[in-house]
């Protein structure tokens, strides 16, 4: 995309804290930017969680969810700043802002869905919305076949499967001094089911005491968790060692209901930790571990069937350490920043062309 006619590209996102598509937005910016002017305008704070690169302009808003007509006319103002030849937003209610802001500014629009759609909880409004908005963005982004497959079927055709890159750096796990620790990452809300994670570890442990659990992560959950299992389980919260923290453990365990392509389980797998998942809605995990070659899978809510992939594991070390080292080399060949940059270059220049 060196010669094309996409010189400025503009990302929109609520703010780059340390979620999975902020993870996208700095890793995309920090790739582009060699060759192109980047913008990224965050609409809801200043937080800025991974590296970005100094040739990358930020700018900042601060808005709540809703629409107003004052918020989009500021928003409109940001965006005509960096006459942009290209604008991307990542995350639902960011599209819907982001279409809405920019009819009849001269620039093509790539929207980019995170999460699995047809979640319960998934408002009746925002589907409603989307139906109407989407239909005038020029582009979209899934992470998934299962993703692609839950849109209507104008947006379907005009979208494209591109997975998220995995973090460049990351440590490989020692299994000679790796720890009798289960981990687990993610935001303690209902979505990753935690529940079912901590009564199987529980059983787990009846047979292996010497076994700790390790939730990371915050959420409305926690303190409810905390106070029913706190004495049983190990709340860490954030920690800027994290993934030292998961290269060290025996176990890496995922019991979401839904994922997007979850960078959490992506990044244990390349870390070379052992991984078991469940098959959740979204498809990424199931497309991660190549649908358990590379990771265990296991239904969702099925805590019997966690028990018994956790024993196996700890039993069957010399197996799970070769599963381990096979899907670090997958992920990382797979999914490196270069070929996942690649395919966002080319889809932007399809997109500009067109």
């Amino acid at each position: 995309m060196r010669n094309s006619k996409a010189k400025r590209i503009t990302f929109i996102i609520s703010q780059l804290s340390n979620g999975g598509a902020e993870r996208v937005v700095s890793t995309l910016s920090n790739a582009l930017c060699s060759f192109c002017n980047v913008s990224v305008i965050m609409i809801s704070g200043s937080e800025i969680f991974y590296p970005i690169d100094n040739k990358v302009e930020i700018q900042e808003l601060f808005f709540k969810k809703g629409f107003s007509l004052k918020r989009i006319l500021e928003l409109r103002r940001k965006i005509k700043s960096t006459k942009p030849d290209v604008v991307i937003s990542f995350m639902t209610h960011i599209n819907l802002y982001t279409i809405a802001t920019t009819i009849g500014i001269d620039t093509k629009i790539i929207v980019s869905e995170r999460i699995y759609p047809r979640i319960k909880n998934r408002k009746k409004t925002q589907r409603f919305l989307k139906n109407i908005f989407y239909r005038f963005a020029d582009g979209c982004v899934v992470q998934t076949e299962e993703i692609k497959a839950c849109l209507n079927k104008r947006i379907s055709g005009m979208s494209v499967i591109i997975p998220n890159p995995v973090m460049p750096g990351l440590p490989i796990n020692n299994y000679e001094h790796r720890k009798k620790v289960i981990a687990a990452v993610g935001r303690v809300e209902p979505q990753k089911r935690y529940h079912i994670l901590i009564e199987a570890y529980l059983k787990f442990a009846d047979k292996y005491p010497e076994y700790k659990l390790n939730i990371y992560g915050r959420g409305k959950l926690e303190n409810s968790l905390r106070e029913k299992y706190g004495d049983k389980i190990n709340f860490k919260g954030f920690t800027n060692k994290l993934h030292d923290e998961i290269a060290t453990a025996s176990i890496y365990i995922q019991t979401s209901a839904y994922e997007g392509m979850s960078n959490a389980l992506m990044e244990a797998i390349a870390i070379g930790t052992p991984c078991i998942s469940t098959n959740s809605f979204g498809g990424g995990a199931a497309k991660l571990t190549q649908n358990g070659k590379y990771g265990v899978l296991v239904d969702i809510d099925d805590k019997d069937e966690l028990i018994k992939k956790m024993e196996y594991l700890v039993q069957n070390s010399d197996e799970a350490a070769k599963m381990g080292k096979e899907g670090s080399i997958h992920i990382r060949t797979e999914y490196s920043v270069e070929k996942i940059s690649s395919a966002w270059t080319s889809y932007i220049e399809q997109v500009v062309c067109n």
